[in-house]
C-alpha cells in the first residue's frame, strides 16, 4: 500500500512539474501567436505549392504534373496538355499560369482555365521562374535574358531577344505587349490587383506601366542609383523600390516608397547597409529588409520619413515570408548542419526568434496565403533539386487565430 501511495505521489509530483514547465513555456512564448506546421498532401514527391487568390485551395507539382488540392482532396489538372511542370501561379480565381516544358520547343508559359478546362500556350523560351503574376486581375509578366547556348543549338536556333512582356488573361487568346527591351527588362513587378506594373523603360528610368495598354509613366524625384528590387504593399496602394549606387566596396543602398497616383516618392526610410531584398509587412505599415554581407540578418523599418531600422533576426537569412501581426517566417542555415535549414518565427516587437522545426532539412517557402496566416513549404531531406527521384514533401505553416 505504501509503495502504491509513494508511486502515486511521485507521479503527481512529476505531473505538477510538467504542468509548471508547460506554463513557463507558454509564458515565454506569450509574445508569439500559437502556430502549427504539418504535412498537407500524401503525394511524394510534392513541391512548388501555390495558394489560390482566396486561399481556399492550392496547386502543387507531383511527378512533373500539376495537381489541385481542394477540400482536403487532391486531383490532377491540365492533363494531357500540361506536363513536365516547373511551377504554376494563380492570376485569377480560375486562371493558372503554368511554367513547363513543351516537347521539341523547350521551356514555355501557358494559361490553364480551370473553369473551362482549357489550356492555351502563351510564350515560348521562358526560362524556369522568369515570370510573375498579379494576385487578381489576370495579369502576367515574363522576361527573357540571353543565355549561352550549346554550339549545336546555337547554329540551329537564334538566342531569344532580351525583353519583358505582359498579357491580360481573359476569355480570348492573350495578346502579349512588350514592356521593355534589353537590360531594361530585368525589373517587372505587377501590382496585387493587376492594374499597374512597376518596371524600367526609357534608359533604365523607373516607371509604372499601365495595364492593359502598356504605356509607361515615369516616376521622378530623387532616384539616384539603379533599381534592383521592388515590392508592392498588400493593398496595392504603394510600392517600394530598392536602389543601388556606387560600385565595389562603396556600393550604397537606398529605399524609396511611392504612392499610387504620385510621381514623387512619398517617403525615404533609412535602411541598413547590405540590404538585398525587401517585402512589406502584412499591415502595409513597413518593410522587412534582408541583409547580406558581413553583418547579415533581417531588419524592419516603418514606411515613414526618418524612421530608423531595427533588427529582427541576427544571422544569415536565406529566405523569409511576411506574416500577420508583424511576424515573419525565416529560412536559416541549421547550426549543426549549415548545408541544411531550419525554420524560425520572428517578430517586429523585439522578441527573440523561435525555432519552429525540429529536424533540419532543405526548405523553400513557396507561397503565402492572402490573409498572411499560412505558408506552403517544400521540405527535402537533402538538396536533391537536380535528382531524377526527389524526396520532397509539401508542408503548411499556420498562425492560429488569437
Amino acid at each position: 500500500m505504501r509503495k502504491r501511495w509513494f508511486e502515486r505521489g511521485v507521479g503527481i509530483s512529476l505531473a505538477l512539474l510538467w504542468i509548471a514547465w508547460g506554463a513557463g513555456a507558454e509564458s515565454d512564448a506569450a509574445s508569439f501567436p500559437a502556430y502549427s506546421i504539418r504535412r498537407v498532401v500524401s503525394q511524394r514527391p510534392a513541391m512548388e505549392g501555390a495558394f489560390s487568390p482566396d486561399g481556399s485551395r492550392f496547386v502543387f507539382v507531383h511527378r512533373d504534373r500539376l495537381w489541385l488540392c481542394e477540400g482536403g482532396r487532391s486531383r490532377r489538372v491540365g492533363a494531357p496538355a500540361v506536363d513536365r511542370v516547373y511551377r504554376a501561379r494563380w492570376a485569377a480565381d480560375h486562371l493558372l499560369v503554368v511554367n513547363h516544358v513543351i516537347p521539341g520547343e523547350g521551356d514555355a508559359l501557358g494559361v490553364l482555365d480551370l473553369r473551362a478546362g482549357r489550356y492555351r500556350r502563351l510564350a515560348v523560351r521562358v526560362q524556369e521562374g522568369d515570370f510573375a503574376t498579379s494576385r487578381t486581375g489576370g495579369v502576367v509578366v515574363w522576361w527573357r535574358q540571353p543565355r549561352p547556348l550549346p554550339v549545336a543549338q546555337a547554329l540551329r536556333d537564334a538566342s531569344p531577344a532580351a525583353g519583358a512582356w505582359m498579357a491580360v488573361l481573359g476569355e480570348g487568346v492573350p495578346s502579349p505587349v512588350r514592356l521593355a527591351s534589353g537590360a531594361y527588362a530585368r525589373l517587372a513587378v505587377p501590382s496585387p490587383d493587376g492594374r499597374s506594373i512597376l518596371g524600367l523603360a526609357y534608359g533604365e528610368k523607373l516607371c509604372l506601366h499601365r495595364v492593359p495598354a502598356g504605356g509607361a509613366r515615369i516616376l521622378t524625384g530623387d532616384t539616384e542609383g539603379t533599381p534592383v528590387a521592388a515590392a508592392w504593399s498588400p493593398d496595392g496602394s504603394g510600392v517600394a523600390c530598392l536602389f543601388a549606387s556606387g560600385d565595389g566596396g562603396e556600393e550604397r543602398r537606398s529605399l524609396r516608397v511611392y504612392r499610387v497616383g504620385e510621381d514623387e516618392p512619398a517617403t525615404r526610410p533609412e535602411i541598413p547597409p547590405g540590404c538585398v531584398e525587401i517585402a512589406w509587412d502584412a499591415a502595409g505599415e513597413g518593410l522587412f529588409c534582408r541583409v547580406a554581407g558581413e553583418d547579415p540578418g533581417l531588419w524592419y523599418v516603418a514606411a515613414t520619413e526618418g524612421s530608423q531600422p531595427r533588427r529582427v533576426y541576427a544571422g544569415r537569412v536565406l529566405q523569409f515570408a511576411s506574416l500577420a501581426g508583424g511576424h515573419a517566417l525565416l529560412v536559416v542555415p541549421a547550426r549543426e548542419k549549415p548545408w541544411l535549414h531550419q525554420l524560425y518565427l520572428a517578430g517586429i516587437a523585439g522578441e527573440e526568434a523561435r525555432r519552429v522545426t525540429n529536424t533540419p532539412s532543405f526548405d523553400h517557402l513557396d507561397s503565402v496565403s492572402p490573409d498572411y496566416r499560412s505558408v506552403l513549404i517544400t521540405r527535402r531531406p537533402r538538396d536533391d533539386r537536380q535528382s531524377l527521384f526527389p524526396e520532397a514533401t509539401l508542408w503548411r505553416f499556420d498562425l492560429r487565430e488569437e
